[in-house]
């Protein structure tokens, strides 16, 4: 986003800066991890992907809707990644989770 976009709201961005500021991986995932864990390449080529698919007038033929499969996104209940941390070194656990980069993707353009 540029300097201009930081102090708007996302309410008031255009669908292209909207779209731009959800691919960034620091939107994506906020939780702590290492530094080692970024999803910058995972979102772009996702999202290169299914831009393409797009701009041929196509879908993600067995995992959208209107598929009965068992590929249907509908129909995956545990895709999410998993992560227990906890804050203060105790036992009071809290689970995060890291939704799937192709839900993700799919959400944004849902947006658009």
């Amino acid at each position: 986003m540029s300097a201009a976009n930081k102090s708007k709201s996302i309410l008031e961005l255009d669908s292209i800066s909207v779209r731009d500021y959800f691919l960034k991986s620091e939107s994506y995932c906020n939780v702590d991890l290492p530094p080692y864990y970024n999803f910058q390449n995972i979102l772009n080529e996702i999202d290169l992907i299914y831009s393409s698919l797009l701009s041929d007038n196509k879908k993600l033929e067995g995992y959208t809707e209107g598929n009965k499969s068992n590929n249907n996104v509908k129909n995956l209940d545990d895709v999410n990644h998993h992560i227990y941390a906890n804050k203060d070194g105790g036992l009071s656990w809290r689970e995060f989770q890291i939704i799937h980069p192709l839900l993700y993707i799919l959400y944004i353009y849902c947006i658009q």
